[in-house]
């Protein structure tokens, strides 16, 4: 089951999605929708992905359904993206827009005995190149998928 908190700031909506992006999804994406609705003018919104724990392919279908009712030209971002949501917009190019992706969940494992999943911004990992900095001891840590396999999404717009 999919919840959803959400809250206004100045003219942006602010989501937290908890749970499963499955089948039982709908009413909670509806609700968000309903949300903009009743806000009138949204400048902007802000999906907090962290507490996703899966997605699974009618989750998907009730994902682009809720896509395609945002209305068109509001600025999306999503932030910590787990991986599972990289997952898929990895494969489908319609999931979500890369431009709007800010931050994701990276699988890394360092020399110092850290494996993890730290959140790291897109930009910085554009920046990065091939090594990522550990959270343990600061050491360059080595992306369990090669960073221009993971980040893939951002060049199917």
């Amino acid at each position: 089951m999919l919840n959803i908190a959400v809250r206004a700031e100045h003219e942006e909506l602010r989501v937290r999605l908890q749970g499963d992006l499955d089948a039982n999804a709908g009413p909670a994406l509806g609700m968000i929708l309903s949300e903009i609705d009743a806000h009138g003018a949204v400048a902007a919104l802000h999906v907090n992905c962290a507490g996703l724990r899966t997605i699974n392919s009618v989750g998907v279908l009730r994902w682009m359904d809720f896509r395609k009712n945002l209305p068109v030209g509001l600025p999306v971002r999503y932030a910590n993206c787990p991986i599972t949501f990289v997952d898929y917009a990895n494969l489908m190019a319609a999931f979500v827009d890369a431009s709007q992706v800010v931050s994701i969940e990276v699988p890394i494992h360092c020399a110092c005995g850290f494996h993890g999943t730290p959140v790291l911004g897109v930009d910085t990992l554009l920046a990065l190149g091939t090594d990522v900095p550990c959270p343990r001891c600061g050491g360059a840590a080595t992306p369990e998928v090669a960073l221009a396999d993971y980040l893939v999404f951002l060049r199917l717009d």
